[in-house]
């Protein structure tokens, strides 16, 4: 039924638009219409291999995955007020299990004089970064860092809210108020996410050819963020961006004692090490990437560094790699005793409950790209975890033929076995992406 829905959209959708007597812009005297439909069909085929799931006792997490995407926008624009309207929707192509659909954006903007008054749902972002966008407080983003930064603003999703803006010859002043909704299942899988009341007031200007941005932003976790970005002649752009949290919430391991036995000649309980997954808390915490793009004829490549202070340090991620491997060793000895299997799939469920830069403290990125008019468009992407030097490759090529885009992208990690890529245990991937724009 899923996949009929989805076909049924596709084919109105499709009959809509080439029914129509324009294109994707239609003028009138005072307002102007633009739209955009883009449909993705993604399959990938992964293999797993991580030293937490000997002989593949946790169960086999690779294989083949499928996924259709669909991107809709729609905007209406006169002399003074606009209307813009994008929703995205995901279905597993594979199994036919579960299908979302997201409401991404939907507001009215009414602009006089310098002023622009937002009601409704809507994407406020400030971020100058390509890897993660740390003063990006009032959006939820999406973040595919083999994807570039407009193809993640497109799946991110916005909040609602009454937002001001006010573009003034000493810079632009905005002020935005979400209010706290809670939508039931149905409404998240179908229309939105939640959201918790916000505030959040910003900044920007231009200072000598510097662009600077300031955020401040308070919910029940204060949050304040800086950027900035300058071009260097023809060749070079250079930024910044930081933000301070009051706190940050992560996964951690502990190991407690339990009882499995008693010893009739000691006289005495036996105990062994269980694993337990715990949230932690972590205070006034900052976050910064500092990076720069430099382009010539041949190639672009943009170097970005990124600190992530709610992260194990080194000495911590040390020990909880010394840890598990402790934990696999003892598996290796005695695979029947008291939690042995368990402390391995608890040991996988922190790697993978925690996101992606948010296990250490030291990242770097690296993205070479050929010119954005090359056809084929070719990207080869190095993140690096500075802590244990394991990281991940991303290789990818795409051919466009008119609307229609096909992308095809390598993923292979390194490391030591117990690092964090190796452990995560994605130890390659081949993936094919064939994108329609209408």
């Amino acid at each position: 039924m899923k996949i009929a829905f989805f076909t049924v959209l596709m084919i109105i959708t499709i009959a809509a638009i080439f029914g129509a007597e324009t294109s994707d812009t239609a003028m009138t005297n005072s307002s102007e219409i633009t739209y955009n439909v883009k449909f993705y069909n993604t399959e990938t085929y992964t293999t797993i291999d991580t030293v937490l799931n000997p002989g593949g006792i946790l169960g086999n997490y690779g294989g083949l995955t499928g996924e259709l995407k669909y991107y809709l926008d729609f905007r209406w624009k006169s002399n003074s007020l606009d209307f813009q309207a994008s929703d995205i929707g995901y279905l597993d192509a594979v199994s036919n299990a579960t299908f979302t659909n997201l409401l991404t954006e939907d507001y009215i903007s009414w602009h006089f004089s310098s002023v622009f008054l937002d009601v409704g749902k809507k994407k406020i972002t400030q971020s100058v970064s390509f890897l993660t966008s740390p003063i990006d407080f009032a959006i939820n983003s999406y973040n595919d860092i083999s994807k570039n930064r407009s193809y993640n603003l497109q799946f991110s999703e916005g909040k609602y809210m009454a937002n001001a803006d006010w573009f003034s010859d000493f810079g632009v002043i905005g002020i935005c108020y979400i209010p706290e909704i809670d939508f039931d299942s149905n409404m998240q899988t179908y229309f939105s996410s939640s959201q918790i009341q916000q505030e959040e007031l910003r900044y920007s200007i231009n200072i000598s050819g510097v662009d600077t941005a300031l955020a401040l932003s308070y919910d029940s976790n204060l949050r304040a963020g800086a950027n900035f970005s300058e071009t260097l002649g023809d060749n070079i752009e250079i930024h910044a961006e930081g933000a301070y949290l009051n706190y940050i919430t992560r996964f951690g391991l502990t190991t407690n004692m339990v009882i499995t036995g008693f010893d009739p000649v000691q006289m005495q309980n036996i105990y062994s090490p269980l694993l337990t997954n715990t949230q932690e808390y972590v205070s006034n915490i900052f976050q910064i990437i500092a990076g720069g793009t430099y382009n010539n004829e041949y190639f672009s490549i943009t170097v970005e560094y990124y600190y992530n202070e709610g992260g194990y340090d080194y000495k911590d991620w040390l020990n909880i790699m010394n840890s598990i491997k402790n934990f696999r060793a003892n598996y290796d000895s005695q695979p029947n005793a008291p939690f042995s299997v368990e402390n391995l799939g608890i040991s996988w469920m922190f790697m993978t409950n925690n996101s992606l830069l948010d296990v250490c403290q030291n990242y770097l990125f690296v993205r070479v790209t050929n010119p954005p008019d090359d056809n084929p468009g070719l990207s080869w992407i190095t993140l690096l975890n500075l802590e244990d030097l394991s990281g991940m490759e991303i290789f990818s090529i795409t051919y466009v033929w008119g609307n229609i885009s096909l992308t095809g992208q390598f993923t292979f990690d390194f490391g030591d076995d117990y690092s964090e890529f190796k452990l995560l245990g994605q130890a390659w991937s081949l993936g094919l992406e064939l994108a329609l724009s209408i």
